[in-house]
């Protein structure tokens, strides 16, 4: 079923829908069920959620539907369909890199933290042809990239990630993810990069 089979609420226009990313926690309780109807979502991993919402005139708007369609706004091929209409929302996407080797990706502050979920334009913006690449997005307007292979970058990444967290208002998550063209992960310490599931059939 295309998303815009999906029912929506009257006036919301299905061509500017974009998905905004979420900690989980934080979506659970901020869009609690009400009165039979919920904010549509898509589980990214066991950390993040995607919530979908109508972007009007730069202003992100969230929406219920019935309960009952939310089965449909987790349809294989829904997520990539609405971050298509986020990337295309983007007027330009800027870098900066510390010393260390952690870079900012800037997408103008809105979608910042939602380019973890394309992977093509993280390779594009940092010339990295690393695949996962190492991604934090402590606050909603700000993701920072590193490559994995690299320890001071990782260790650099993690503090700049849990420092951001700490201090910022709209704070996500203070996890470090792996981001590939396949999948989204907690970074998981106790294991090298290698052997930590990132293997993509194309």
């Amino acid at each position: 079923m295309a998303a815009w089979a999906c029912e929506l609420p009257k006036g919301v226009d299905p061509s500017q829908i974009v998905p905004t990313v979420w900690k989980r926690a934080a979506a659970a309780a901020q869009f609690a069920p009400k009165g039979g109807k919920v904010t549509p979502t898509q589980d990214i991993n066991e950390e993040l959620t995607a919530v979908f919402a109508e972007n009007k005139k730069s202003v992100l708007s969230y929406f219920r539907v019935p309960a009952s369609q939310a089965a449909c706004w987790k349809e294989r091929g829904t997520l990539a369909r609405h971050l298509s209409v986020m990337v295309r929302q983007i007027q330009a996407i800027n870098t900066t890199q510390s010393p260390e080797g952690v870079m900012t990706v800037d997408a103008g502050g809105q979608f910042d933290s939602g380019l973890i979920l394309a992977h093509p334009i993280l390779v594009r913006a940092s010339g990295w042809s690393v695949e996962p690449l190492a991604v934090g997005i402590p606050a909603r307007d700000q993701l920072l990239v590193a490559d994995p292979r690299q320890a001071q970058a990782i260790g650099h990444l993690k503090e700049m990630v849990a420092k951001a967290y700490r201090e910022r208002h709209n704070a996500i998550s203070d996890q470090v993810f792996l981001v590939s063209s396949c999948q989204i992960s907690v970074l998981k310490d106790s294991l090298p990069v290698s052997e930590q599931g990132h293997a993509c059939t194309h």
